[in-house]
């Protein structure tokens, strides 16, 4: 009998649940970072800040790793204020606005997924400098609670969700489920590498930035759901066989 259940929970450590953050970990605010960083450059209204910012291209050079930190803040003082009188303290803390709050109950599903000896992991497009500033004010939001689970941040690959590198990264799993905000990231996932996709949508934010490029809208045919809610998302887990209590 120890034997079986040895066997039962090594089974389920080959089974990985993958973590968006924006959206699904996390609550995102861009049109109040716009608002902002309008009234800051004292010139623009929210938005033409918006266009601006998403013309200049620095979200995804960032997150792609193309840009560091420090070169991020400056073409956004250059944006904003080119007169350069804004400091990186103001700057760190409207750019901050785009992370509203924690979504606690993904956090503590996520957890309780893990304390039921499922792999956990993350896969995100993100900055150096949005992990940092989001690492520092939600320690745990990013928890995968065991060393070899997975944590795949896009600036450190060098890559971004839904190109094929990213997804290369998890290696290793018998079985992935990957929880999105975003149609596209779910399509690359479930297509190309057999994968299992819910799309959660609560808490989409349609002013995000990175939007404007990946918002494609096409549904995957197979292995795929939409959680319109936090009790969705879990029946969904347990259609696929997870269980989540």
């Amino acid at each position: 009998m120890i034997k079986k259940d040895k066997k039962t929970e090594e089974n389920k450590k080959d089974i990985l649940i993958l973590f968006d953050v924006g959206g699904v970990l996390l609550k995102l605010d861009y049109n109040r970072f716009y608002e902002a960083a309008a009234r800051l450059s004292g010139t623009m209204n929210a938005g033409e800040f918006k266009n601006r910012f998403v013309e200049s291209g620095i979200e995804f050079m960032a997150i792609k790793g193309e840009i560091k930190a420090a070169d991020y803040l400056q073409r956004l003082r250059e944006m904003i204020s080119p007169q350069e009188d804004a400091t990186d303290d103001e700057l760190k803390r409207i750019r901050g606005y785009c992370w509203k709050e924690r979504v606690d109950e993904a956090v503590s599903l996520k957890r309780r997924l893990h304390e039921n000896k499922y792999s956990v992991g993350i896969l995100s497009n993100i900055s150096d400098f949005a992990l940092e500033t989001i690492s520092s004010r939600y320690p745990e939001m990013l928890e995968t609670y065991d060393r070899s689970s997975p944590r795949i941040y896009s600036f450190q690959i060098g890559s971004m969700k839904p190109e094929l590198l990213m997804y290369q990264a998890i290696k290793g799993y018998n079985k992935v489920i990957l929880i999105d905000d975003k149609e596209s990231y779910l399509r690359t996932g479930i297509e190309e590498f057999g994968w299992n996709g819910i799309l959660f949508t609560p808490f989409i934010d349609e002013a995000e930035a990175i939007r404007s490029i990946h918002n494609n809208k096409e549904i995957p045919r197979d292995n795929f759901s939409v959680a319109g809610s936090m009790k969705e998302l879990e029946s969904s887990l347990n259609k696929l066989g997870i269980k989540t209590e």
